[in-house]
């Protein structure tokens, strides 16, 4: 955890105007007493008012609807004030501290009551920590690249689903103690994409130790119905790094001492040896979390384990039991495989379709964490339809993730799909290799072979 800088107690006495939320957040970090210190000071400070006439009526009545700064000369001062000037001064503070404790403590109550009902999607620079494990983050800085109206379609999808989205940015990466240190070392790595955005991807790190870490999201990675966990309070993997698209970091999850440490193996690890390991002549944290993954240093698992045009109609298993849902929306599978262009449209029209027809499934079970684990981030090998899944779309793509096994594993793969049924017991429509019917788009995109493409051959039921 990253510590802040202790704010100054009393350099105003001016009331700022504090939202629900910040109130929240400022009650997490101690911030209570530096509240009322502010209400103290007010009255403390305020015994000018006994030496001069009380306005007319009017002026009054002007001054309360008026902003006042307080001048204080020594912020000291107002901690240092015996009982005894106190009461001498006037009866006006006495007031004024008993009203402001009953003030503070109504809206407290207040807080934490509008808090329930509509959760706060931002974080104050002074007050980001958090272990609030039900906030979702992404990072975004604008490169240029028109990707605002995609962000603001992940905050919504998300929320829909219960989550509290909050976006975070390279002034949240700044407050990392070594942020100036691994940004430039970071602006050294070769790449082959634009500087300002690969940087960015490593800077998302520095920001997630920062605000205690959690799940981070790419911003264009659609959740149709996987909710928050149950008591707010879990993370996979006992708050192990994980990334839960097997080494695309779409989907993680860890702590903020997780995300600080991958941070550091980014600035020690010899890029050399990543860029041998995977034959480049270019680094990104894709890249290292691959390699990262084969020594052992973070987990992966298939929590994204396929995409959305390739689950059946209705989203079932062979239990009738509806699939958890969250589709990576990357430039390649949105342009190549769906042919679309427009993320945000493309994102909510997949989202839309899929919710409407999930409901002929059975709902996945969530009401405690080992529940809300095996439903929604089943760990490896422990789910063989989601396994089925995984393994017949990565064969599908095996010039770009190399499946040494897909000639024997893809078959009985896509037998087992064939089993989906709703909850009634019907058979779900099930979509052989996404639909593709022969060498399309996305497999030329990937330069797979003539022989990895043949044409469907697809089954009655199948399309």
């Amino acid at each position: 955890m990253v510590q802040f800088p202790e704010r100054t107690r009393c350099a105003s006495a001016r009331l700022p105007p504090v939202s629900h939320g910040s109130l929240l957040l400022i009650a997490n970090r101690g911030g209570v007493t530096r509240f009322f210190r502010l209400f103290l000071c007010r009255a403390l400070l305020d015994r000018r008012l006994t030496r001069f006439p009380r306005p007319p009526r009017t002026a009054r009545a002007q001054a309360r609807s008026a902003s006042v700064a307080v001048p204080v000369s020594d912020p000291a001062e107002c901690e240092g004030k015996s009982a005894v000037s106190y009461r001498t001064a006037s009866f006006r503070p006495g007031v004024l501290v008993i009203l402001a404790t009953l003030a503070f403590s109504a809206v407290v109550a207040t807080a934490v009551s509008a808090a329930s009902r509509s959760p706060s999607v931002t974080l104050s620079q002074a007050d980001v920590f958090s272990n609030d494990r039900c906030i979702v983050y992404t990072y975004f800085e604008d490169q240029g690249m028109g990707h605002e109206a995609t962000v603001d379609t992940w905050q919504n999808i998300w929320r829909a689903n219960g989550w509290k989205p909050v976006v975070l940015s390279e002034d949240h990466a700044r407050l990392h103690p070594d942020y100036e240190d691994m940004k430039a070392r970071f602006s050294e790595f070769p790449t082959t994409n634009p500087e300002g955005y690969e940087v960015a991807c490593y800077l998302r790190y520095l920001a997630m130790a920062v605000v205690g870490g959690g799940f981070m999201s790419d911003y264009d990675v659609a959740n149709v119905n996987v909710p928050p966990p149950p008591q707010c309070d879990w993370l996979p993997n006992e708050g192990r790094m994980t990334s839960h698209e097997d080494y695309t970091p779409a989907v993680l999850s860890g702590s903020g001492e997780e995300y600080d440490r991958v941070a550091r193996l980014f600035y020690d690890t010899d890029i050399e040896l990543v860029m041998a390991s995977d034959d480049t002549k270019m680094v990104s944290d894709m890249l290292f979390l691959e390699y990262f993954r084969d020594t052992g240093s973070i987990w992966t698992t298939h929590a994204l384990f396929t995409f959305a045009n390739w689950v059946s109609d209705p989203p079932c298993d062979d239990a009738g039991v509806e699939l958890p849902m969250l589709f990576h929306f990357s430039y390649s599978n949105t342009h190549y495989e769906l042919g679309a262009d427009d993320k945000p449209s493309a994102m909510n029209a997949f989202v839309s379709a899929l919710n409407e027809t999930r409901r002929k499934c059975t709902a996945l079970p969530r009401e405690s964490d080992a529940e809300y684990e095996s439903s929604y981030f089943a760990p490896p090998g422990t789910n063989a339809f989601r396994e089925a899944h995984f393994k017949h779309r990565q064969c599908f793509l095996e010039t770009m993730y190399p499946q040494p096994d897909c000639a024997e594993a893809d078959a009985p793969a896509f037998e087992l799909l064939l089993n989906a049924r709703d909850a009634d017991g019907n058979p779900a429509t099930v979509r052989k290799r996404g639909g593709h019917k022969k060498a399309d788009t996305w497999a030329k995109h990937v330069n797979a072979s003539a022989s990895t493409c043949v044409t469907n051959g697809c089954k009655q039921g199948t399309v």
